[in-house]
């Protein structure tokens, strides 16, 4: 996770291999919090509240 400037939050996560390499960003630190709790849980569905863009796309 980092935080941009004006609140902006980039959450990234690897699924395997660099090629499942996953971004998104948030302005909700809420949401941000819970996705970081499921994920800690391992509980399934974590990534499902955000829209994921494969890193090389942004390339």
């Amino acid at each position: 996770m980092w935080q941009r400037p004006g609140g902006l939050h980039q959450l990234e996560h690897r699924a395997g291999s660099p090629v499942e390499h996953f971004q998104t960003m948030t302005v909700s630190a809420d949401k941000v919090h819970a996705t970081f709790t499921a994920w800690l849980r391992r509980d399934e569905g974590w990534t499902e509240p955000f829209t994921w863009r494969s890193v090389s796309e942004l390339l």
